[in-house]
């Protein structure tokens, strides 16, 4: 582990929280059976809203000193879900820049605004934000009662369950609720608990951002601790202003359903506040409808501009049939800068469904 700290030091990240939980990370990669970062777990489990940049000399308040060691379940995951070897590339791109960008560029450095670890991502197949919300989707299934390590964490069993505000936990319907107190701080996350009335039918949930400007990704997943894997339902997300909407089929056949709200600003010391609303729908029993026509959203980030091959922005739709999907990008003078799908990949064909989340989205 000081070994690992003094590699640590020579290219260059100089941030504290990365450098504790990936050198706990290390320990336990090295001595497999000695399993000391679970003593440091609970500082994290107990505050899911701090962020992953969490770090502190505060030693009046225990939690925060040790967060950034529990937050070692963070290279858990990434290692788990895309291989050991992610851990390496991180360092390997830290490494590229002088400076802090390890997950934001901070200070007065040149990293072309990408992190070391929205790279190594990238070369994976996906983005920050989308290992970022399944990271919290993880975090949830931990403990004797409730891993499913074939799934999530391998060693999840041993894991403290996440702490869950006892102001998001509902019982009786209809719910129309602000955040708050312990709101997410940027790279934190809040867990929101639904159980189901023993009524025939399902839940609409709704999700609405406190500002335009604040930025989430959200899940739902419906429980059930007698079936091996969780349901994740999919939220209709309008990239404009933020607002996701899910309708949740069947919901007595779930014990609970999970709704877990993560903020994805690489802002740690501003937390960021929501609305959300629930109610009991009839309706939503039986087989899940498929849509009725297609639709395409809004573009986003629009406006946009691909400076290099770090940039994209992102095409939502919904498809009502079996369809091939093309799509040409022109600028404002009319030229065409751009064709969807690639040379080679033509004729391929997209299945009925929703294509509105990020990790699902045509990209350029």
């Amino acid at each position: 582990s000081e070994f690992e700290f003094d590699n640590r030091f020579d290219v260059n990240t100089y941030k504290p929280y990365w450098m504790e939980m990936s050198s706990t990370w290390m320990e336990d990669m090295v001595f497999t059976q000695i399993n000391d970062y679970l003593g440091y777990l609970p500082s994290f489990f107990r505050h899911p809203e701090w962020s992953l940049k969490t770090f502190s000399y505060f030693y009046n308040v225990p939690d925060s000193v040790l967060h950034a060691y529990g937050g070692c379940v963070w290279p858990i995951f990434l290692s788990e879900k895309y291989g050991v070897d992610i851990m390496k590339a991180i360092w390997q791109e830290c490494g590229k820049v002088r400076g802090p960008n390890v997950i934001s560029c901070e200070g007065d450095i040149n990293c072309g605004d990408t992190s070391a670890t929205d790279k190594a991502l990238k070369a994976r197949g996906t983005t920050f934000e989308d290992a970022f919300r399944e990271f919290t989707v993880w975090n949830y299934f931990t403990s004797e009662d409730r891993a499913r390590t074939q799934i999530f964490y391998s060693e999840g069993n041993m894991f403290p369950k996440v702490r869950v505000d006892s102001l998001h936990f509902h019982t009786t319907y209809p719910v129309n609720f602000t955040s708050g107190p312990e709101n997410p701080y940027g790279l934190g996350s809040n867990y929101i608990i639904f159980k189901p009335e023993q009524l025939q039918g399902g839940m609409a949930l709704s999700f609405l951002p406190s500002l335009e400007s604040y930025t989430f990704e959200i899940s739902a997943v419906g429980y059930n601790p007698q079936v091996n894997e969780p349901i994740s339902h999919q939220f209709q997300i309008n990239p404009l202003t933020g607002e996701a909407n899910a309708a949740i089929y069947n919901w007595t056949s779930y014990n609970e359903i999970i709704v877990i709200p993560a903020a994805t600003s690489r802002n740690g010391s501003a937390n960021f506040t929501y609305y959300y609303s629930a109610d009991y729908d009839s309706s939503y029993h039986g087989e899940q409808p498929f849509p009725q026509k297609d639709w395409i959203g809004q573009n986003f980030p629009n406006p946009f501009v691909i400076a290099d091959d770090t940039g994209s922005t992102y095409f939502p739709f919904i498809l009502a049939a079996v369809s091939q999907v093309e799509i040409d990008i022109f600028t404002v003078s009319g030229e065409k800068v751009w064709h969807y799908p690639p040379a080679g990949k033509e004729g391929q064909e997209w299945t009925i469904g929703e294509y509105t989340e990020r990790g699902r989205c045509p990209a350029w």
